[in-house]
This record gives C-alpha cells, structure tokens and sequence, in this order.
C-alpha cells in the first residue's frame, strides 16, 4: 500500500478541486495512528497540521480512508488561524463537508453505500445530508463560499448571498448552527 502521507495528500488535491484551495497558514504535516478519536493536530511553532487516525484505522482499509478523507478535509479550512492562533466554533458546514467527503471517496471504491448508512446512524448525519442538499442546488457552492470566507467556521447565513451561493435561507441558517 501507498504510504499513508502520500494518500493524504492525494486525497487533499480531490478536495481542493471539489471546495477551493487549502488555506496557506498552515502546512499539512504528517498522518499517524494514536489512541483516541480522528482528529487535527495543531503544532503552532511550526504552522504544522498533523492527522491522527484512530488504531482502529491501522487494520481497516475502509475505516483509515473514511478517517483520512474526513480529517484531509479539514485542513483546508482549519478553526484554528495560523498567524492569530485563535480557534472558531466549529459548525454544521465545516462538518459536513468533511463528512460528504469522506462517504464521496469511500464510494470511489466501493463502500459509498455502506458508508453512507452508517453514517445516518450518527451525530454527523444531519451536517452531511445539509452539505448534499447545498451541493445538489450548487455544485461549487462550499469553493465559492470558501473564496469568500476563507475560515470556513466564520461562514454567517449573510455570506451565502454575498458569495453568490443562492440557496434558501433557512439551509443557510442551519448550515452555519454550531456543530
């Protein structure tokens, strides 16, 4: 198997060509295994993110390319500002996105629909299904938004509009809920 920093960094070109380029405060650093849950890892001196996998992904090809994709997602669009160091909320967008994703490249090989079902059963299931309703009306709508507002946990309803991204409000209002 490819190493996994090369996957990630695969999986990171997907994402910017569907969601706009990944933010340029921070570098993408390593992918490892630890206890605990999938996550980002901030190293502030060095403007670094690190992925970590849960050591339930060490022996699970599906479980390490759902976790990769979701956590690849979001370092496009981290909470975390790399010259302020100041962390927003994070909100049903910023989840969603990274919860389409990763069923979207599941299902590139394979799995999208086992993936998705398990999915629903989840906390995650109403921030994915808002993104694929936001994506269903506009394609381009989370890169459109994301050149607008960078930081994407700063997205406001206000901003669909103004990024041009026409979607009903109350799908703009529940999209930018906190998570």
């Amino acid at each position: 198997m490819e190493d996994i920093v090369e996957i990630a960094l695969e999986m990171r070109k997907l994402a910017e060509s569907l969601f706009g380029a990944a933010r340029d405060d921070w570098a993408l650093g390593t992918v490892y295994f630890a206890d605990g849950k999938p996550c980002i890892v901030y190293l502030p001196a060095e403007r670094v993110i690190e992925i970590q996998l849960s050591r339930r992904a060490e022996d699970d090809h599906l479980q390490m390319m759902y976790q990769l994709a979701h956590e690849v997602c979001h370092t496009l669009h981290p909470s975390m500002d790399g010259e302020s160091l100041t962390s927003a909320p994070t909100i049903v967008l910023n989840e969603g996105v990274s919860t389409w994703f990763s069923c979207f490249v599941c299902g590139r090989f394979g799995w999208g629909e086992a993936v998705r079902d398990s999915t629903l059963t989840t906390a995650y299931a109403e921030p994915m299904l808002l993104v694929e309703r936001l994506l269903e009306i506009d394609p381009q709508a989370v890169a459109k938004l994301r050149a607008f507002r960078p930081w994407l946990d700063r997205v406001v309803p206000s901003d669909f509009a103004e990024a041009k991204v026409d979607v009903p409000a109350d799908l703009a209002v529940a999209l930018c809920q906190p998570f």
